[in-house]
């Protein structure tokens, strides 16, 4: 089992290939083929400022949107389901695994209802959340909205969280945040961001893995459009939250909304890139699998799933 698992997860990482760059055109520096923007180009726009100055506005002096940008910061690290708890789960619909790895060999139909658990728990906390907060009415419905919008991007990344662990992937690391940041700013309506000149398609991200520099970048970027369209989504929501009744109703709706296009993002990407792998590794040729050896007299003891968490330490 181990050994199917190292070939499932380490396809096609040796394949040498040749680098070719592209020249941009403002200050001629060489970027590698495939590179969203001019790195030097968008280290000096983040340096003096030039080109994002409404964008530094709405995060520097408005102090809601500054704390929406702490709080999605936050969020990507410690709204994380614990591998423990989604193996928990499996065995209640009936899937035994001994690390959180094999969960990726299970038939798919079982990990779509394994998953759907999940995003109805986030949804209904969420649902409920706006619900609350949107009871009071009045002037202090208005001081209820930044808290609800938190909690709103809270559940959205452990529903991405535990989406993407049923489907055999994380969120844990540095790529396995970027591409939760990045699925969840596709529910918030940000398609696309502007950097050092150059148009960045962000579902376009998601196909290839960013290095760091970049990924820096863009994380950054995103956030802070992210928290500008969460700030003017308070202000639309507003006027219609006053009426006590009708922002309990609005609030509600509109949290169990966004959090089911959450899910339907964040499930079709894990279920697409899960049957990529499995189709890479049916079509890659291996040598004939050794006569299994008889099982030992006495059965060795399972491990414990905590030896199996997931996280940069502990790679796939």
């Amino acid at each position: 089992m181990a050994g199917a698992l190292r070939d499932f997860f380490n396809l096609n990482r040796n394949k040498e290939s040749k680098e070719t760059y592209w020249t941009c055109p403002k200050c001629r520096t060489q970027n590698p083929l495939g590179s969203p923007f001019c790195l030097k180009c968008a280290e000096e726009e983040e340096r003096t400022g030039e080109g994002q100055e409404k964008v530094h506005l709405d995060t520097e002096n408005n102090p809601l949107t500054n704390t929406l940008v702490q709080a999605l910061n936050l969020y990507l690290h410690v709204a994380q389901i614990p591998s423990r708890e989604v193996a928990e789960e499996a065995r209640k619909h009936g899937i035994v695994i001994n690390a959180p790895q094999e969960i990726a060999l299970v038939p798919v139909k079982e990990l779509d209802r394994l998953a759907d658990q999940f995003v109805s728990a986030n949804r209904l906390r969420a649902t409920g959340s706006g619900a609350i907060m949107g009871f009071p009415g009045g002037a202090l419905m208005l001081a209820t909205i930044p808290a609800d919008i938190s909690a709103l991007a809270y559940y959205s990344f452990r529903t991405i969280s535990g989406i993407a662990q049923c489907y055999g992937s994380e969120t844990r690391t540095e790529e396995g945040r970027t591409i939760a940041l990045l699925l969840f700013a596709g529910a918030t309506g940000i398609e696309s961001i502007n950097v050092a000149g150059s148009q960045v398609i962000l579902s376009n991200l998601t196909k290839n893995v960013l290095t760091k520099p970049y990924r820096d970048l863009i994380m950054k970027r995103i956030v802070q459009e992210i928290a500008k369209d969460l700030g003017m989504e308070i202000a639309r929501q507003g006027a219609a939250r006053l009426v006590p009744v009708l922002g309990s109703v609005i609030g509600g709706t509109a949290n169990y909304l966004f959090i089911s296009n959450v899910a339907d993002r964040t499930k079709t990407y894990y279920r697409m890139k899960l049957l990529e792998q499995r189709a890479k590794y049916d079509n890659t040729p291996r040598l004939p699998a050794p006569v299994p050896a008889l099982p030992p007299a006495r059965s060795r003891p399972q491990p414990r799933f905590d030896e199996f968490e997931l996280g940069e330490d502990n790679p796939i």
